[in-house]
């Protein structure tokens, strides 16, 4: 078996008859079942996204997307991999891919069984190939993480979000995807119950804002804001007005944690800089942190803070106090909050 699917490479330079062609994708898709062994599977996915690298590629999605079920998933990750790099391959089919199922079904792969940290890496990596080449990927995963039981499947989701921004943020609807795309991250940190996606999601929303005008970041840190209830201040741009903060928060620790991570991930989107919306989002933080009544939230404010100390302290005094000038005591507050249990003696 191995022998004949060594041989289709050559094959398929050649002019083949639709029959024989046929015949080569049969024998592809049968190995590539679970019952053939790991290099046989593995060499058969390849050969699928060889054979789909011509005009005939609708065929090959096809006899895939019809057999999701019965093809090993070592086959379809060596598949997708291999078409995502191929660049003869069109945008067009990696949009088909990505629309006819093959998304959902490694995502719910992974959420329907034990969970190795190889095979997650493998399917992150192929999402993240896809999501290079294929701006029709973001709406699919923002779907499949709402489908997604499993944790660890819904950070897959995720992950791919912040590069797929990156390759497509100078196109047509760049800004409206970037919008699209920071909007699902903020309900995501703000509303998953497992604190390592919202991990996850915040670290993908530093991504995002770093490429995004300052008063669109401002107004991704006021829904945090508002989540924790507490201001932050700043200028929205031209023609914008600010809504008023809530006097008290009305949500859950989990989402009132979830926001903190999300103003941390604003603060590092812009990481050795203080830009015009640095201080409103950290005196919020200060705030949460000195005034909360929840040790969790407390700690995970701080730690935004020290986050940021530790990436401005050098040079503080001459690049960036000025910039703090008009918030009054802040700057005295965040020292505080830096140094609170930090001893000579430890």
């Amino acid at each position: 078996a191995n022998l004949r699917l060594a041989l289709v490479p050559y094959a398929t330079r050649a002019q083949l008859p639709d029959a024989q062609w046929a015949d080569l994708l049969n024998l592809a898709c049968a190995h590539a079942r679970n019952d053939s062994p790991l290099h046989t599977r593995q060499l058969a996915g390849s050969v699928l996204a060889l054979l789909a690298e011509n005009e005939r590629a609708d065929q090959v999605l096809e006899a895939v997307e019809g057999s999701l079920d019965t093809l090993s998933l070592d086959a379809l990750l060596v598949f997708g991999l291999r078409l995502a790099q191929a660049w003869a391959v069109d945008e067009a089919v990696l949009v088909r891919l990505a629309e006819g199922g093959y998304v959902r079904h490694l995502v719910r792969s992974l959420d329907e069984r034990t969970i190795s940290a190889d095979m997650n890496n493998q399917v992150l990596a192929v999402l993240v190939r896809i999501a290079l080449r294929c701006a029709a990927l973001a709406p699919i995963l923002m779907e499949v993480y709402a489908e997604t039981r499993d944790w660890r499947a819904r950070s897959v989701t995720l992950v791919p979000l912040q590069w797929l921004v990156f390759a497509h943020s100078m196109e047509q609807r760049g800004d409206e995807l970037r919008a699209t795309v920071a909007s699902h991250l903020v309900r995501v940190v703000v509303r998953d119950a497992s604190p390592e996606v919202q991990v996850t999601a915040a670290g993908a929303l530093t991504a995002t804002c770093s490429g995004m005008e300052e008063h669109e970041v401002l107004r991704v840190a006021r829904k945090f804001g508002t989540v924790l209830g507490v201001s932050v201040s700043g200028t929205d741009g031209p023609g914008k007005k600010r809504k008023k903060d809530l006097a008290e928060a009305k949500h859950s620790e989990t989402e009132r944690t979830g926001a903190v991570q999300g103003l941390g991930a604003v603060l590092r989107s812009f990481p050795y800089s203080v830009k015009e919306f640095t201080p409103g989002v950290l005196a919020a933080l200060v705030q949460v942190s000195l005034g909360s009544s929840s040790d969790k939230l407390s700690t995970a404010a701080r730690a935004c803070c020290l986050e940021f100390w530790r990436t401005h302290a050098d040079g503080f005094v001459e690049r960036h106090e000025h910039k703090f000038a008009s918030h009054g005591t802040l700057l005295e507050q965040l020292r505080e909050v830096v140094t609170a249990g930090v001893s000579y003696y430890c």
